[in-house]
């Protein structure tokens, strides 16, 4: 249900969650948001009942995701935490390797874009990115 099914302006967002503002179902804010993006209660759901719809639409977040990777990310931290995280669950949902790789990746460049700073400060986004990176070096490993 909450899932982009259909954006004729832009079809490369299907499959992703509706943005997260104050018009949940409205564009006008920009596309989609990245520090928004979970699917781990999907594949939960798919588990417990069997239920196929809710595989193919945390698949479809995943696969968004994958896709994203090559258009560029900016943002604030959870903008890679989020999808690093989503992508760690898909992998280890689905044992496709192409999920595991871009956790790895979102992480990566999480890290290039947020390095850990002297003092934490008051910037809680930085625990989700931490949290994605250290959910991506569980099912990828790596020193970094």
């Amino acid at each position: 249900v909450d899932r982009i099914h259909h954006q004729p302006d832009h079809p490369e967002w299907v499959g992703m969650n509706h943005p997260k503002n104050p018009r949940h179902f409205s564009f006008e804010f920009g596309g989609v948001d990245l520090g928004h993006t979970w699917l781990e209660g999907l594949f939960t759901y798919h588990f417990l009942t069997g239920e196929p719809r809710a595989r193919a639409a945390a698949v479809g977040i995943a696969d968004y995701l994958v896709r994203r990777l090559g258009r560029g990310i900016k943002g604030n931290p959870r903008q890679f935490g989020w999808p690093a995280l989503a992508l760690a669950a898909a992998y280890e949902a689905t044992g496709e390797a192409r999920y595991r790789d871009a956790a790895i990746e979102y992480a990566q460049l999480g890290i290039r874009a947020h390095p850990v700073p002297g003092k934490v400060g008051k910037d809680w986004k930085l625990g989700i990115l931490a949290e994605g990176v250290s959910y991506a070096h569980a099912v990828g490993g790596g020193e970094a």
